[in-house]
């Protein structure tokens, strides 16, 4: 994970220095444009904003708002029930990466000030000041937490309608009456894992000879896919997969996959149960919410070696009826939402088109102390009138005897 700062670091403020040396900010801000939206994920654009000068600006996430983001746009941080993106375990709320983002934004802060002089607005500062933030989380199965009136919840946009299947993979599901797909998106590469993890994968395959297997798999010559796992008869190794549209399907009745956002909205939209491996980012919270909504598990990546625990942990997805009841139990209500993401997303940007901003909706808790926010004079005063009472008591009672 430090490796991953350290260099995440760097790229992210190359990338920006040379935005700012391109001259396309000058051309930019010529253009006077009336809403600004940008992704939380670079703080290079919220930074630029200053120079674009749009009239407002709108705050866009692909997930949730995680650790200083919360502090930036006025949300108070309850660890003990809203875990952050990176955890240490995902049986843990308690403890979270230091945020390797946090080193990108002082960076990225840095060479502004640097640039323009230290009274450049502060990433803090001018995050404060956005209309809307938009996230890609849904109330229906995120944790309950404290928000505010300017967070809007738009998740699942970029969500398509299930398409009818191609005949090949009518097929493909038509030889067994279930099928299984297993996806770990684009990043994590499947064949990349050990051969004892593609092993233990393999010992899965084989305990459940009555379901087919669809596997995303990159590389469909390495060694241990030509010799081991094309042997394996219920098993289709695949570099693609339509994933929305199998889940659509009724021979599919479970989902392993890595839990990035995007297979996490396909899922539910789907009414199927998943068995979620996180690997790394904000799939260990996306584990832990959808567990927290019941409707699927989840298993510690290292135990997918373990292939006891790996089929015993399938088994049980397979098996279980509370998951699949409570998979379509949420699958209704989110077809049944009396608004739609898309409907959301334009009327807030189109009413920030025509308003721009409004000092009323920034928290006044962006201009307090440390101490007023934190109501901190407040108990120094009732803990310093209790520890005097307490003694004014001994002392009498002292004296009384």
């Amino acid at each position: 994970v430090l490796q991953m700062g350290t260099a995440g670091t760097t790229a992210f403020t190359a990338q920006c220095m040379s935005v700012l040396d391109s001259g396309v900010i000058e051309k930019l801000r010529e253009k006077l444009f009336d809403v600004y939206i940008i992704e939380t994920f670079d703080p290079c654009g919220m930074m630029l904003a200053h120079h674009i000068k749009p009239r407002s600006v709108i705050l866009q996430s692909t997930t949730f708002l995680w650790q200083q983001q919360l502090d930036e746009v006025g949300i108070s941080r309850e660890l003990s029930y809203n875990p952050m993106r990176s955890l240490l375990t995902t049986g843990s709320l308690e403890e979270e990466f230091r945020e390797p983002n946090g080193r990108v934004c002082r960076s990225i802060e840095a060479l502004f000030k640097h640039r323009f002089g230290p009274d450049f607005p502060s990433l803090r500062e001018q995050t404060s000041r956005v209309t809307w933030v938009f996230t890609n989380s849904d109330p229906l199965y995120d944790f309950t937490v404290p928000t505010l009136y300017k967070v809007i919840p738009v998740p699942g946009r970029s969500s398509l309608h299930p398409r009818i299947l191609i005949q090949n993979w009518k097929g493909i599901l038509a030889k067994r009456e279930k099928a299984v797909i297993i996806s770990f998106g684009t990043l994590a590469k499947l064949n990349n894992m050990s051969p004892a993890f593609k092993l233990s994968f393999q010992k899965m395959f084989t305990s459940f000879p009555h379901i087919t297997f669809i596997i995303k798999y990159d590389d469909l010559e390495d060694e241990i896919a030509v010799k081991e796992l094309s042997k394996v008869e219920n098993l289709h190794l695949t570099k693609w997969m339509p994933q929305n549209d199998l889940l659509h399907d009724p021979h599919v009745v479970l989902f392993i996959t890595h839990c990035g956002m995007g297979s996490v909205q396909e899922l539910t939209l789907s009414g199927k149960p998943g068995l979620f491996i996180p690997l790394f980012g904000d799939q260990m919270r996306n584990a832990l919410m959808l567990e927290h909504a019941g409707n699927e598990l989840h298993l510690d990546k290292a135990d997918v070696g373990v292939s006891e625990k790996f089929i015993a942990a399938v088994k049980d997805a397979l098996e279980n009826e509370k998951y699949k009841i409570r998979a379509m139990e949420i699958k209704v209500m989110l077809n049944g939402k009396p608004y739609s993401a898309k409907e959301l997303l334009l009327k807030h940007v189109d009413f920030d088109a025509k308003y721009g901003p409004t000092a009323v909706m920034r928290p006044r808790s962006h201009d307090m102390t440390w101490i007023e926010y934190q109501n901190a004079d407040v108990w120094l005063f009732i803990v310093s009138s209790i520890v005097l009472i307490a003694l004014l008591a001994i002392y009498i009672l002292i004296s009384l005897v």
